[in-house]
């Protein structure tokens, strides 16, 4: 009986010292061993293929993941005006579209350190299109995804400007001929390899920012962990190597 009750002591004694070593466990992200990654559904950035996810920044944020303790990346699906929104409600650890840094979103959440030149835009037409310059845009009309970077459209002097959802609705618009002309990223361009000779660029133009991802204001070990795994895949070259592989 005396070694019964000796070992049902030694049992329990090792069950507290396994408790409080899951207790003392670093935990940074919302759910335990999982990274909850806040995107748009869009090309070439966060995208479903085959039912799964992939995409540049998807395999960016999941290398990340992987530093942050072999973390789990898990999507969730998140338009973009409601990105900052759904950030503070706790629906995620981060934004992973890419952000480029505002004063306006200064105020409202933290920035992780840049990790990727912003993309370039681009004025596209049909190959067909009697368009040749962005110049005779004028009097027509062009669609711009929503999206920040494609205000650019709004610049132009043209007759109307259409707002699309995303950018497959912008290419639907255009290959329907409801618009004249688009405005889109040039990685999502670069990504629609299978629309080789359907499209014509007629104009690009760099934009003057870095990309970085949005973190909740406050959260400074999460952020810290992040641009840890950032800093590393910087150096080791991994964000070069994966640009090249959705870019190229």
């Amino acid at each position: 009986m005396k070694r019964l009750l000796i070992a049902l002591i030694l049992v329990v004694l090792a069950a507290g010292v396994v408790a409080l070593a899951g207790c003392g466990q670093k935990q940074v992200t919302l759910e335990k061993g999982i990274f909850l990654m806040g995107s748009e559904e869009v090309k070439p950035w966060c995208f479903k293929q085959d039912g799964e996810y992939t995409g540049l920044n998807y395999d960016i944020c999941n290398e990340i993941a992987k530093r942050m303790g072999g973390l789990e990346l898990v999507v969730v699906e998140t338009k973009v005006p409601d990105l900052i929104k759904d950030l503070d409600a706790d629906k995620y650890d981060m934004i992973g579209n890419p952000y480029t840094i505002t004063p306006e979103r200064s105020n409202q959440i933290g920035f992780t350190i840049p990790y990727m030149q912003a993309d370039n835009w681009l004025v596209i037409v049909t190959e067909g299109s009697p368009i040749t310059k962005v110049e005779e845009t004028k009097g027509t009309v062009v669609g711009v995804p929503g999206v920040s970077l494609n205000a650019k459209g709004a610049e132009m002097e043209t007759a109307e400007v259409r707002n699309y959802p995303d950018f497959d609705a912008v290419y639907n618009a255009l290959d329907a001929g409801e618009v004249d002309a688009a405005v889109v990223y040039a990685h999502d361009y670069n990504s629609r390899s299978s629309d080789d000779g359907v499209y014509r660029v007629i104009e690009e133009g760099e934009v003057d920012k870095e990309l970085v991802f949005g973190v909740k204001k406050g959260n400074q070990e999460l952020l810290d962990e992040i641009n840890q795994a950032l800093e590393e895949m910087l150096e080791d070259g991994t964000i070069e190597k994966l640009e090249k592989k959705w870019t190229s």
